[in-house]
């Protein structure tokens, strides 16, 4: 169970189709929950009104020109929310992202490292459990990106299937879709 808010980066098209078919298919072979492809800007159990939330994703969207989000190299640890996932590459436009979200969002406080990933799966798997399916997997991930044009404040509050976008954010300012 999560509880909080996230800024999400997400991919579309083929990229999109493609990594969800993948995460949905692993999902169903180990009985983890399913979750929408994404790249995590920012998360945090946010003190601030939805409001708030809102008026501050929309500045922050607005400080943000479209960038790609390349992919590269596969992943693990031994973590409920990172098992298995692919590894963003930390590019300039990703990491100054990030800093701008922190500025927004936490007043320039870091919670921690920013290790930019897209997840593959979520759960407890063992160490070898986790080296199988990368070894399954191989190169067939390799290459993939995505433009990064919109950023989507999802509600993470219970279980991953419960989670939702609230309101997704184009990087020119405007918004884009009300969910």
């Amino acid at each position: 169970m999560a509880r909080g808010y996230a800024l999400w980066l997400m991919p579309s098209g083929k990229t999109h189709e493609k990594l969800s078919c993948m995460i949905m298919e692993l999902s169903k072979r180990h009985h983890t929950p399913y979750f929408e492809p994404h790249v995590t800007l920012s998360t945090e159990d946010y003190k601030d009104s939805r409001n708030e939330l809102l008026e501050k994703t929309r500045a922050l969207a607005n400080q943000i020109r479209p960038f790609t989000v390349q992919l590269a190299g596969l992943g693990h640890e031994d973590s409920y929310w990172r098992p298995l996932y692919i590894k963003a590459r930390m590019t300039p436009q990703i990491m100054r992202a990030n800093e701008k979200a922190a500025e927004i969002f936490q007043g320039g406080r870091q919670p921690g490292p920013y290790k930019p990933h897209l997840s593959l799966l979520y759960g407890r798997l063992p160490t070898e459990a986790r080296e199988n399916i990368i070894a399954k997997i191989g190169t067939s991930l390799n290459g993939l990106s995505f433009k990064a044009q919109s950023i989507h404040l999802y509600s993470l509050n219970g279980a991953a299937d419960k989670w939702h976008s609230v309101k997704e954010f184009s990087f020119s300012g405007n918004v884009s879709q009300d969910f």
